[in-house]
């Protein structure tokens, strides 16, 4: 697993560039990703010999860190903003043949890719469709040059919109008739497919402020479920992006300065435990260092919003999110041996309010706007193992993965209400059936694997927001 954060600095001097890389290390993350606006390691013809990236290596080196990703800037968006001006007869075109542009990649990365520490390179973050051509262009050179030289392993970080977004939606010349959930599908897959990629990275962030409605995002979930089926009919395996703060609070958006939604430890972890649910297997987070971005920015980072300030001292999102590091790597082990399948939501009645967002309803695209933005989540999925399943409050989810498709599954149940529909502060109780061939479970519980009896054929726990319990069925 692949744990990583944004907004990693990699131009400041060695001595705060080795304090911040310390804390990164510190904090559970296990792979460097140098990106920002001083991080993109190559900047023009700056050659590698002496450049600031390869002091980033040195450096991580240095306090423990053993991989890192790099962005260069002539393949990162030097070449993908050229959309369909990439490769092409006639002087429009940057590159005539492939061959072409196979050389100048050869070119960018002949100095770096035997480096021992490099697990790969980031591509353009977010592209829109306009983008799907060139980025199949450049994904494919990079990993034939990687593969020169002995890395078939060589990793490409491909962030893809969020389904929030309307960059897909013109993609597909029946768009008018679509939904978004079909609009959103058949964007990741042209993606996959003009790529081969064998990862691909989504953010989405769930956690909105509640003087906006203080709504959990609508399609959250059932995104997960499209990404899931996309990445299973092409073989690749799924990264997603944890948020660290709030979006959209500031003035221009909410008309209120200065407001805040802190993030609380309960979301870190209804993030992680959502995400390694749904099969997740490499967790980013946005973000690292405070980005000083401007006052009426929706996106800014003030101090106490990501893992450290520009100050480098470290902020509460740094323990939470430390802690919940931790949980996935005691999972990591046993989890990783199975693929997600399939989930399920329950709403209790006494948050019925949120049924909306947690389940969604579909809409049309009419050309000029969403009469709906949300997409449903498929709430039919039959488990294999459990026979019935309820709550005395808050969302339930559940979902259930199976290993090497050999009929063996494990679940995760989890409290997945957001801190604005919570109406009582107990914990939630839960009851889940196993069908009757089914005499016990073990289950992670408090960081280890403990079986645990079932009573009558059911089992119970009490579970607080975010938290979750892991359990596989057992016969015996």
């Amino acid at each position: 697993m692949n744990l990583y954060a944004y907004n990693v600095p990699g131009a400041k001097s060695a001595e705060a560039n080795k304090e911040r890389f310390t804390a990164y290390k510190e904090s559970g993350l296990t792979t460097l990703y140098l990106t920002g606006w001083l991080s993109y390691c190559l900047n023009g013809d700056e050659p590698w010999a002496g450049s600031s990236a390869q002091k980033c290596f040195e450096l991580a080196k240095e306090v423990g860190i053993e991989k890192i990703i790099i962005r260069d800037q002539r393949l990162y968006e030097g070449l993908v903003d050229l959309k369909d001006n990439l490769i092409g007869k006639g002087k429009d075109f940057r590159f005539q043949t492939e061959d072409e542009l196979l050389d100048y990649v050869r070119f960018c990365m002949k100095d770096y890719v035997k480096e021992p520490m490099l697990l790969g390179l980031g591509l353009h973050d977010e592209p829109d469709i306009g983008y799907v051509n060139s980025f199949g262009y450049v994904y494919r050179a990079i990993k034939k040059v990687a593969k020169e030289y002995g890395r078939d392993d060589f990793y490409i970080q491909m962030n893809l919109n969020p389904m929030i977004l309307n960059a897909y939606f013109l993609m597909h010349p029946d768009y008018k008739n679509m939904t978004e959930s079909q609009l959103y599908e058949n964007y990741v897959d042209a993606f996959l497919e003009s790529t081969g990629a064998d990862i691909v990275c989504v953010d989405n962030y769930p956690f909105r402020p509640s003087n906006i409605g203080g709504r959990f995002l609508a399609g959250y979930y059932s995104s997960l479920q499209i990404l899931n089926k996309v990445c299973k009919k092409h073989g690749a395996r799924l990264a997603f992006v944890i948020q660290s703060f709030e979006m959209y609070h500031k003035t221009n958006i909410t008309a209120q300065a200065g407001y805040r939604r802190i993030a609380t430890v309960n979301e870190m972890f209804l993030q992680m435990n959502s995400v390694l649910g749904f099969g997740v297997r490499d967790v980013a987070f946005y973000t690292f260092e405070t980005m000083n971005s401007e006052p009426e920015s929706p996106y800014r980072t003030q101090d106490g919003s990501s893992f450290i300030t520009e100050g480098c001292e470290k902020t509460h999102i740094f323990y939470f999110a430390q802690s919940a590091i931790e949980h996935a790597k005691s999972l990591e082990p046993v989890l990783f041996n199975y693929d997600y399948t399939g989930a399920r939501i329950l709403i209790h009645d006494s948050v019925k309010r949120c049924e909306k967002d947690y389940l969604a309803s579909e809409g049309i695209f009419d050309g000029n706007k969403i009469l709906e933005p949300t997409a449903p989540f498929d709430n039919t999925y039959e488990f294999k193992c459990v026979s019935n399943f309820s709550c005395d409050k808050d969302v339930l989810l559940i979902t259930e993965l199976e290993k090497n498709g050999d009929n063996t599954y494990i679940y995760m149940v989890l409290n997945a209400i957001d801190s604005p529909y919570k109406i009582d502060p107990s914990a939630m109780n839960v009851d889940v059936w196993l069908k009757p061939e089914f005499k016990s479970v073990n289950a992670f519980i408090n960081g280890k694997w403990t079986e645990k009896e079932l009573d009558n054929g059911k089992i119970t726990w009490k579970l607080s927001q975010g938290e979750a319990v892991y359990f596989v069925p057992l016969k015996k």
